[in-house]
Protein backbone atom coordinates (compact mmCIF):
# COMPACT_ATOMS: atom_id res chain seq x y z
CA UNK A 1 0.00 0.00 0.00
CA UNK A 2 0.98 3.62 -0.68
CA UNK A 3 -0.03 6.83 0.37
CA UNK A 4 0.95 10.65 -0.02
CA UNK A 5 0.61 12.53 3.26
CA UNK A 6 2.24 15.19 5.07
CA UNK A 7 2.42 17.07 8.25
CA UNK A 8 3.91 19.59 10.37
CA UNK A 9 3.88 19.86 13.92
CA UNK A 10 1.75 22.90 16.21
CA UNK A 11 4.23 22.68 18.77
CA UNK A 12 8.00 22.85 18.83
CA UNK A 13 8.23 19.99 20.76
CA UNK A 14 9.32 16.12 18.68
CA UNK A 15 7.03 14.21 20.96
CA UNK A 16 3.56 15.48 19.20
CA UNK A 17 4.41 13.58 16.43
CA UNK A 18 6.59 10.99 17.43
CA UNK A 19 4.08 9.12 19.61
CA UNK A 20 1.51 9.34 16.87
CA UNK A 21 3.94 7.99 14.16
CA UNK A 22 5.95 5.38 15.43
CA UNK A 23 4.03 4.69 19.12
CA UNK A 24 1.80 1.92 17.30
CA UNK A 25 -1.10 2.50 19.92
CA UNK A 26 -4.54 2.66 18.53
CA UNK A 27 -3.99 5.04 15.65
CA UNK A 28 -2.44 3.00 13.42
CA UNK A 29 0.23 5.30 13.32
CA UNK A 30 -0.68 7.73 10.69
CA UNK A 31 -2.03 4.94 8.82
CA UNK A 32 1.20 3.26 8.12
CA UNK A 33 0.73 0.33 10.77
CA UNK A 34 4.08 0.54 11.71
CA UNK A 35 4.94 -1.77 14.68
CA UNK A 36 8.32 -1.76 16.51
CA UNK A 37 8.52 -2.94 20.22
CA UNK A 38 11.93 -1.30 21.01
CA UNK A 39 11.11 1.95 19.04
CA UNK A 40 7.83 2.20 21.15
CA UNK A 41 9.62 2.07 24.45
CA UNK A 42 12.14 4.77 23.28
CA UNK A 43 9.17 7.01 22.60
CA UNK A 44 7.44 6.57 25.73
CA UNK A 45 10.85 7.20 27.46
CA UNK A 46 11.40 10.02 25.48
CA UNK A 47 8.80 11.29 26.14
CA UNK A 48 9.23 11.90 29.91
CA UNK A 49 13.18 12.88 29.83
CA UNK A 50 13.60 15.96 31.35
CA UNK A 51 17.32 16.30 30.80
CA UNK A 52 17.40 17.97 27.43
CA UNK A 53 20.88 16.17 26.19
CA UNK A 54 19.64 13.07 26.49
CA UNK A 55 16.17 13.75 25.09
CA UNK A 56 17.63 15.07 21.76
CA UNK A 57 19.85 12.00 21.56
CA UNK A 58 16.89 9.70 22.03
CA UNK A 59 14.74 11.49 19.05
CA UNK A 60 17.95 11.17 17.09
CA UNK A 61 18.02 7.66 17.89
CA UNK A 62 14.76 6.84 17.36
CA UNK A 63 14.79 8.72 13.93
CA UNK A 64 17.49 6.29 12.59
CA UNK A 65 16.07 3.36 13.83
CA UNK A 66 12.51 4.26 12.31
CA UNK A 67 14.39 4.89 8.74
CA UNK A 68 16.03 1.38 9.26
CA UNK A 69 12.81 -0.06 9.28
CA UNK A 70 11.87 1.62 6.24
CA UNK A 71 8.19 2.44 7.64
CA UNK A 72 8.25 5.76 4.82
CA UNK A 73 10.00 7.68 2.65
CA UNK A 74 10.89 11.09 2.50
CA UNK A 75 10.16 12.47 -1.04
CA UNK A 76 10.78 16.32 -0.41
CA UNK A 77 11.11 18.82 1.55
CA UNK A 78 9.11 22.17 0.70
CA UNK A 79 10.51 25.06 2.35
CA UNK A 80 8.13 28.25 3.20
CA UNK A 81 8.26 31.37 0.64
CA UNK A 82 7.01 34.47 1.69
CA UNK A 83 6.88 37.20 -0.06
CA UNK A 84 6.29 41.13 0.97
CA UNK A 85 6.62 44.77 0.20
CA UNK A 86 9.14 47.03 1.31
CA UNK A 87 6.70 49.26 3.44
CA UNK A 88 5.84 45.70 5.49
CA UNK A 89 8.19 45.41 8.74
CA UNK A 90 7.75 42.52 11.49
CA UNK A 91 6.67 39.49 9.79
CA UNK A 92 7.94 36.14 11.06
CA UNK A 93 7.06 32.64 9.94
CA UNK A 94 8.22 29.71 12.42
CA UNK A 95 9.67 26.91 11.18
CA UNK A 96 6.53 25.05 11.40
CA UNK A 97 4.69 27.14 9.21
CA UNK A 98 3.05 29.06 11.31
CA UNK A 99 3.33 32.62 10.77
CA UNK A 100 2.59 35.63 13.52
CA UNK A 101 0.81 38.85 12.94
CA UNK A 102 1.16 40.18 16.15
CA UNK A 103 3.99 42.44 15.56
CA UNK A 104 3.26 42.84 11.37
CA UNK A 105 2.99 46.20 10.62
CA UNK A 106 2.72 48.11 7.77
CA UNK A 107 4.44 51.75 7.15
Amino acid sequence: DISVMYWTNDILDPDQKTTFVLGHDANMNYMTRYHNDQVKALVAAARVEMDSKKREQMYIDLQKMAKADVNWVDLYYSPYRNVSRKNIDGFYQNPLGRFFLEDTVKH
